[in-house]
């Protein structure tokens, strides 16, 4: 996505090795959890789920890269932000 900019790069890597780093240690530490809340089926609606913990690391990963594309279609040059994705996916 940025092949110029060193920094950038740097901080998606980091930022992906991070959220997988955490998923995995949070794997670890709520295994138990997880396991004792699986037989019951659906939880109640009031009753919070140690499972959505996991999902947090990639939910901060994903906001990360998507401000990182807003990013890159903001100092694009004109020219790409007048064509859509789709009409610039179609054409490569």
């Amino acid at each position: 996505m940025f092949a110029h900019n060193v920094i950038i790069r740097i901080v998606a890597i980091g930022a992906y090795i991070a959220s997988t780093c955490t998923v995995a240690i949070l794997s670890g530490f709520l295994w138990y959890f997880v396991q004792a809340e699986i037989p019951q089926g659906p939880t109640e609606p009031g009753r919070k789920t140690v499972i959505a913990w996991l999902y947090v690391p990639s939910l901060m990963l994903h906001s990360l890269l998507f401000g990182l594309k807003v990013y890159r279609f903001v100092t694009s040059p004109k020219y790409m932000q007048r064509d859509t994705f789709l009409w610039r996916f179609l054409t490569e």
